[in-house]
């Protein structure tokens, strides 16, 4: 019994010190977006179901401008279809509280919250509802990269159910996820 307790309080002990092989989840000590600021590129995949479907590449463009309170966050796509650049702003609204907002700059501004050293985005559009997640992994190291995934869902609930608290279930039908390495 001895030897069990001893095996499980190590065990326990290792399972607060060790790292995680991947850094993904660590928490870093990032200042959040100065240290973001640069240009990350990267590719993204694509899947709706087990398998990774045809894929796109992207860069995100962080920078400071005049106004404290805000940076550029410039997006580009670039794939098959063509490419496309998108000149958004990120707000700082309350950094404090970890408020943001991007700013599609036409007259769209997507509320946005820092949480845990990542950036959430969490909006409806064309019958789809999209959270998008991005994070600064492995800050300071030769693998840094901005993390980032897309997940959308229709609107439609595919199953509702409780007693006295009705529960909506949606089904997510794709992600988009990609590792963003900084080029300069």
């Amino acid at each position: 019994m001895i030897r069990l307790a001893l095996f499980l309080s190590a065990l326990a002990l290792s399972a607060c010190t060790a790292p995680q092989a991947d850094g993904d989840f660590l928490h870093s000590k990032t200042r959040f977006p100065e240290d973001w600021i640069g240009v990350w590129k990267g590719p993204v995949q694509v899947f709706q179901g087990s398998e990774s479907g045809q894929g796109f590449h992207m860069s995100l463009e962080i920078a400071p401008t005049p106004e404290p309170s805000r940076y550029v966050w410039t997006l580009r796509y670039e794939g098959e279809s063509g490419s496309q650049t998108r000149p958004y702003e990120l707000i700082a609204r309350n950094r404090e509280l970890g408020r943001y907002a991007i700013d599609e700059k036409n007259g769209i501004v997507l509320e946005a919250r820092y949480l845990g050293d990542t950036l959430y985005t969490w909006f409806e559009i064309g019958g789809a509802m999209l959270t998008t997640r991005e994070r600064l992994c492995n800050f300071g190291t030769k693998d840094e990269a901005i993390c980032f995934e897309l997940l959308s869902a229709p609107t439609q609930t595919t199953q509702s159910g409780g007693g006295e608290t009705t529960v909506d279930s949606f089904t997510p039908t794709t992600l988009q996820r990609a590792r963003l390495r900084r080029v300069n």
